[in-house]
């Protein structure tokens, strides 16, 4: 084998290990994308979590929230409305953040989607309503 057919032969390989590595690449991308999803679908279902947790400790707000669902009275005192508000201000901020991530790509539609109805169904009671339009 004389110098040209091994500088061709060097050419080839070459070749062959840019290709390799493009593939290797673009694999580890694929992986990494997969990772950061599951990654934002685990933090959504654990904030969500949280509130449920915070919901379930906290023996003056659980029954209130349950009774806004439930498009109970409109006339709770303001101490109640405060509350019910800044838990539906954090829930909003939540679901803000998760249509961020929607938004990108890295949340899936079907959690989204879930989240998104929850919310709007706290939101559309008369006192989550009223929240609305007193802070507009």
């Amino acid at each position: 084998m004389d110098l040209t057919q091994l500088a061709n032969l060097g050419e080839f390989i070459g070749g062959v290990a840019v290709i390799a590595s493009l593939i290797f690449v673009g694999a580890q991308i694929r992986l990494n994308a997969k990772a950061v999803r599951q990654s934002s679908t685990h933090n959504a279902i654990e904030t969500w979590a949280g509130m449920n947790e915070m919901l379930a400790k906290d023996a003056q707000l659980a029954p209130l929230v349950v009774t806004v669902m439930r498009g109970g009275p409109q006339d709770i005192d303001e101490s109640e409305f405060s509350r019910i508000s800044f838990f539906l201000r954090a829930m909003c901020m939540r679901l803000e953040a998760e249509y961020f991530l929607f938004r990108r790509g890295s949340m899936e539609e079907e959690l989204w989607r879930k989240h998104l109805l929850l919310s709007r169904s706290m939101i559309r009671t008369p006192i989550g309503a009223r929240r609305c339009t007193e802070s507009a």
